[in-house]
C-alpha cells in the first residue's frame, strides 16, 4: 500500500469518525423497540406510535384515525376538496406537493427509477418493482378461482 493510499484511508476514517460523533452528539433518544436514534424526546414519542399503532388524531367528519397530525391534515382535503397544488403546464390540481412532483414527470419525461439488470427506466418506483418480476420469474398473484399464479394482479 502506498503512502497516498494510507493517507486517503486515514482521511476517510477520520471523516467517518466525525460523522459518528456528530450522530452521537445530536442523538437524544433511542427507540426501545427498534434502536432508531432520534434527535429529540418529541420525535421519540411520535416515532413510538409506529410500534404501538397509537392513532391520536381523528377526522371529525368520518372518524378515521391517524398516527400523525400531518396525515390527518392531508386526509381532511378529501372532505374539503382542496387541491392547492396546480400544474402550470396542464392545470391539473393535487392535494399534496409530492403528487405534483411525480405528475411533472409526465411533462418532463423524467424516469428516475432504472432496472439494474436491463437498464430500462421508469417514472414510478412501483412500475420498476412490477418490472423486476420479469427478471425473477416470480408469479406472486394467485387466482382465487383456479389457483394459477400470475405476474400481475389483474388481467391486462
Amino acid at each position: 500500500m502506498s503512502v497516498t493510499d494510507t493517507s486517503t484511508m486515514k482521511n476517510e476514517d477520520d471523516a467517518e469518525q466525525r460523522d459518528l460523533m456528530e450522530l452521537e452528539e445530536t442523538t437524544v433518544s433511542v427507540c426501545p423497540h427498534c434502536g432508531e436514534r432520534l434527535r429529540s424526546e418529541e420525535q421519540l414519542v411520535k416515532h413510538i406510535r409506529i410500534h404501538t399503532e397509537e392513532k391520536p388524531f381523528t377526522c371529525p367528519q368520518c372518524g378515521k384515525s391517524f398516527t400523525y397530525k400531518r396525515y390527518l391534515e392531508i386526509h381532511i382535503t378529501i372532505h374539503t376538496g382542496e387541491k392547492p397544488f396546480t400544474c402550470v403546464q396542464c392545470g391539473k390540481s393535487f392535494t399534496q406537493r409530492n403528487h405534483i412532483d411525480v405528475h411533472m414527470r409526465t411533462h418532463t419525461g423524467e424516469r428516475p427509477y432504472s432496472c439494474l439488470l436491463c437498464k430500462k427506466s421508469f417514472a414510478h418506483k412501483s412500475i420498476l418493482k412490477q418490472h423486476m418480476i420479469i427478471h425473477t420469474g416470480e408469479r406472486p398473484y394467485t387466482c382465487p378461482q383456479c389457483e394459477r399464479n400470475f405476474t400481475r394482479k389483474t388481467p391486462t
